[in-house]
């Protein structure tokens, strides 16, 4: 499931994926505004909607549930942390890495997910946007990668075939902090 938020009054900008198991809305339930945030199914989807105030019931019932939803929205301030690193990365090819790991549910400096073959339902022109790049730049990226094995360009995806290949190549590329 595609994240996307307003970034003018008719225009929406890909900020990230949900996948099996993942939950978003929190921020919204616990600060009371309302959501920013469209969703858009990109592939089968079976989606779970928790009505708020029979979740605030449950909260009052049970006050140490209030921790799974402060160490969700812990994951997901972590998770916009890294999106703001992976601007900071100069390299183009390194920063396009690591917005790929970041949409596949790693991050450049964790542990990347070892399962192979991860599609990405995710156009050129999102992830070039995604990595502040010119689509061309990341499309010449792509190629590179995809001839070393790393990925799969599909029409409007991206499929990952080596997601610790594909992290240890954008390493490569990243100076080394000085002692």
């Amino acid at each position: 499931v595609a994240l996307s938020r307003s970034v003018s009054h008719d225009a929406e900008a890909l900020i990230g994926f949900c996948w099996a198991r993942d939950w978003t809305g929190e921020m919204e339930f616990v600060s009371g505004v309302p959501s920013f945030t469209s969703v858009e199914a990109r592939t089968h989807a079976r989606l779970a909607l928790v009505d708020y105030r029979k979740l605030t019931l449950l909260l009052d019932e049970k006050p140490k549930w209030w921790s799974c939803v402060a160490a969700l929205e812990a994951e997901h301030a972590l998770h916009a942390g890294d999106t703001l690193m992976d601007l900071r990365i100069h390299d183009p090819t390194a920063r396009c890495v690591s917005v790929i790991l970041r949409m596949i549910g790693g991050a450049l400096h964790a542990d990347a997910p070892a399962a192979p073959n991860i599609l990405v339902p995710m156009s050129q022109v999102e992830l070039a946007a995604l990595a502040n790049l010119h689509r061309n730049s990341v499309g010449t990226i792509l190629r590179k990668l995809a001839a070393e094995g790393l990925l799969i360009n599909h029409y409007r995806a991206i499929e990952v075939a080596d997601p610790v290949g594909l992290q240890r190549r954008a390493r490569t590329l990243l100076p080394v902090p000085e002692r």
